[in-house]
């Protein structure tokens, strides 16, 4: 787990991970739904975990009801990641002050992306949510090549593994078999304060694009490079210089200033990728919160 103060940045892109299956589930009679869920508040949030999911069991943990949201309806069709995290509008401000714990059961066999109807159901029980998708012309990053020598690492071993959530179900490996290396893998850590490094395994330009620059920058980022195949990539930047936290408008949490100097994300991605982040407008697939009200814990 890590510190709820560094991460608030990148905490959107946790929970992304679970976010698979079809957006577009109408409510019916026969839909999915855990067997038994408890959602309460959590008022004394010091860390943000990432998804607990095991055979029978979900658990989610200090965590707004805005970033579930984005979990449960900015999805791609099927079992496969989307690789943009898209924005979700309006609403209340604590859809993004609260933060709440759930704990869920289903059946043992469920599939991570058979959890996002679930999700749905939920919230719109729980929440009385009610939520709409359109395009709106925004202001958007393109990521494009720059024009000096420095390029991506294409990733030279590509036996890692698909991340096809329909075919997983959370359960750890056998006793003495190593556990898998998914496609696209990799995360933050900090190496002093203020200072970030996001280490990244096998990822396609357009996830890097939309799901880790996303949560790094004030703004939708769109893959404009050209490159095809996975990239490995490495890069260092300043996370105190980071935009405004994504998907509701609140600040990120400060951090302390690093004694080291490093570059913010947009001179990093020039310098140490090749690549660049040109502030562009462009059509951007958006979800609308219509109605929302606290969700009841019991």
């Amino acid at each position: 787990m890590k510190s709820c103060n560094v991460f608030a940045a990148c905490a959107a892109v946790i929970v992304d991970l679970v976010a698979a299956g079809n957006s577009d589930a109408q409510p019916g009679p026969q839909r999915p739904a855990f067997e038994v869920a408890s959602i309460k508040r959590n008022k004394d949030c010091q860390t943000v975990s990432g998804p607990g999911i095991s055979p029978g069991r979900v658990s989610l943990s200090c965590l707004p009801i805005r970033t579930l949201v984005r979990a449960a309806y900015g999805t791609a069709p099927g079992g496969s990641l989307m690789t943009s995290r898209v924005d979700v509008l309006g609403g209340p401000s604590w859809l993004d002050s609260n933060r709440y714990d759930i704990v869920a059961t289903m059946a043992d066999k469920t599939s991570v992306a058979d959890l996002v109807p679930m999700l749905q159901t939920l919230l719109e029980e729980r929440c009385k949510l009610t939520v709409h998708k359109e395009a709106r012309d925004s202001p958007v990053y393109a990521l494009v090549l720059d024009n000096g020598a420095v390029k991506p690492s294409p990733t030279k071993d590509l036996t890692c593994i698909p991340m096809d959530l329909s075919a997983h179900r959370g359960e750890p490996p056998k006793p003495g078999d190593p556990a898998p290396r998914y496609c696209g893998y990799g995360g933050p850590k900090v190496s002093e304060p203020g200072v970030m490094i996001l280490d990244l395994h096998a990822f396609t330009m357009a996830e890097f694009a939309g799901k880790i620059l996303r949560g790094l920058v004030d703004r939708p980022v769109v893959e404009k490079t050209g490159l095809t195949g996975r990239f490995d990539l490495h890069i260092e930047f300043d996370i105190s210089a980071l935009g405004p936290a994504q998907g509701g408008g609140g600040a990120a949490a400060p951090v302390p200033v690093s004694e080291k100097t490093a570059p913010s994300i947009f001179t990093a991605v020039r310098a140490q990728l090749g690549l660049r982040l040109l502030p562009v407008s462009a059509p951007a697939e958006v979800v609308v919160i219509d109605h929302v009200e606290v969700p009841s814990e019991n």
